[in-house]
C-alpha cells in the first residue's frame, strides 16, 4: 500500500483571474480552465508539510531498493500534537525483511536532500524512527518485531467499548466534471459535495447531490498566503474586506450551490488566520444555519476558536487524501483516515475530481469494515 501525502497541501487554485472582479455565469471557469489548478503552497515550517516531506522520502527509498508500496504496511496511526500543531504519528512496518537495513541507510540519505533537519534513530531493540525537529513522527518496524499492541483505551476492559467510527469524505472542487460527480453519487457511501460556487454546472452538481442525498457545502475561494501569484479565483474573500463585502460574497456564493448547509475553504492560508474576518465568516454561518469545515491549509487557522465564540457548527479536516494522484497512493490515505476513526470515534478526509480519487474509493468500500460508517461531514458538525 503506498505511503502518500500527510496532508500539506490543500484545496486548489482557480485559474488566474483577479480574484475580486465579478464574473458572469458564462464567464466563469470552464473544464479546460480547471486543469490549471495547483495546490497551494504550504510553509516548510509547518510540521504537516515536513511530515508529508518524509512520506515522499519513504516513497523514494522503497522504491530505489526494488520494493513497491505494497511491501509497506500501515500498522497504525495517530493524532499527536508538538509546537501548538497537530500531526500523524504513523507505524508503518517493512514487510521483506532482508531489505530493511538498506532501506534505512536510503531513508537517511534522503530525507538528508529534502529535510536537512531530520534524523534517522535506531534504537537497540530494532527499527527505526524518523524525527522531524526532534519530534518522533513516524516509526519503522522489520517484519520480525513484535506486533504493535491496540492503544490502552481499547484494552482496558473496565471501559465501555470504543464508539463506532463514522469517516466523513468530501470531495471539493466540485462543478466542471459532471461525469465524476455522477460516479461518486453512485458510490455506496454518503459522500459529500464541495461546489465550488464559480464552477460551470455548480446548480446541476447540486442538484445531483440532493438526489443522492448527499451533503452540499459551498467551497469557499480565500485568499492564500503568495497571493497574487498563488490566487484564488473570482470572489474570493480577501484580507482587509469590509464586513459588507464578505456577507455579500458569502450570500451570492451560498445562491450557487442550493441546498447547501455547509461551507469549506478553497485555499485561504492568509485568510483563515485573520480573526476580524473569520468572526464575520462564522457569525454570517450561524445565521443562516450553516456549519463550517476548516480545511486546515494554515496550521494557524482561527476557524475553531471563532467558531466556538459564534457559536457556529464546526469539524476540521483530518487528512487530505489525493495529493498524490495515484490510486495506491490514495488507498494508503484512506486507510490512515479509517484507522482515525476507528481510533478517535470519527475523523474526516478531503478529496479532489480525480479519476484515481474515484477509483481509489471504490476500491476502498469494498473492503470497508462493518465498525467504521461513512457519513455525510453536517454528522460530525458540532
Amino acid at each position: 500500500m503506498a505511503l502518500a501525502l500527510a496532508a500539506g497541501c490543500g484545496d486548489r487554485t482557480a485559474p488566474t483571474q483577479n480574484a475580486s472582479a465579478p464574473q458572469n455565469g458564462d464567464g466563469v471557469v470552464r473544464a479546460a480552465a480547471q486543469r490549471q489548478l495547483d495546490y497551494e503552497v504550504f510553509s516548510t515550517g509547518d510540521l504537516e508539510d515536513k511530515t508529508r516531506l518524509a512520506d515522499l522520502a519513504i516513497i523514494q527509498s522503497l522504491r530505489q531498493n526494488g520494493l513497491s508500496e505494497d511491501d509497506l504496511r500501515l500498522e497504525d496511526i495517530r493524532m499527536n500534537s508538538a509546537q501548538g500543531e497537530r500531526y500523524h504519528f504513523q507505524i508503518l512496518r517493512l514487510l521483506r525483511n532482508e531489505t530493511f537495513d538498506a532501506f534505512i541507510d536510503t531513508l537517511s540519505g534522503a530525507l538528508a536532500s529534502r529535510l536537512p533537519s531530520a534524523v534517522v534513530f535506531r534504537p537497540e531493540d530494532g527499527g527505526a524512527y524518523i524525527l522531524l525537529d526532534k519530534i518522533p513522527t513516524h516509526q519503522l518496524l522489520p517484519p520480525s518485531a513484535p506486533e504493535v499492541s491496540p492503544a490502552p483505551e481499547q484494552t482496558n476492559a473496565t471501559k465501555a467499548p470504543a464508539p463506532r467510527g463514522r469517516l466523513a469524505i468530501v470531495i471539493d472542487d466540485l462543478g466542471e466534471d459532471l461525469q465524476l460527480a455522477r460516479g461518486l453519487a453512485n458510490l455506496p457511501a454518503s459522500i459529500s459535495f464541495s461546489i465550488w460556487p464559480r464552477s460551470s454546472h455548480a446548480k446541476e452538481t447540486a442538484a445531483l447531490a440532493a438526489s443522492r442525498g448527499r451533503d452540499i457545502l459551498v467551497h469557499q475561494p480565500m485568499e492564500p498566503h503568495g497571493y497574487p501569484k498563488v490566487n484564488p479565483g473570482p470572489n474570493a474573500l480577501m484580507v482587509g474586506m469590509t464586513r459588507q463585502e464578505i456577507e455579500n460574497i458569502l450570500d451570492d456564493s451560498i445562491s450557487r450551490a442550493p441546498g447547501a448547509k455547509g461551507m469549506n475553504n478553497h485555499m485561504g492560508s492568509k485568510f483563515t488566520e485573520w480573526g476580524p474576518g473569520m468572526k464575520v465568516v462564522l457569525q454570517r454561518l450561524r445565521d443562516k444555519g450553516f456549519y463550517f469545515l476548516d480545511s486546515l491549509t494554515t496550521a494557524q487557522s482561527v476557524g475553531g476558536a471563532e467558531a466556538r465564540r459564534a457559536g457556529t457548527a464546526f469539524c476540521r479536516r483530518s487528512v487530505f487524501l489525493d495529493n498524490t494522484a495515484e490510486t495506491q497512493a490514495i488507498l494508503h490515505q484512506l486507510k490512515k483516515v479509517q484507522r482515525l476513526a476507528e481510533r478517535e470515534g470519527s475523523a474526516i478526509a478531503i478529496g479532489h475530481p480525480h479519476p484515481a480519487t474515484l477509483e481509489a474509493l471504490t476500491l476502498w468500500l469494498q473492503s470497508l469494515p462493518p465498525d467504521v460508517e461513512v457519513v455525510g461531514v453536517s454528522q460530525l458538525a458540532h
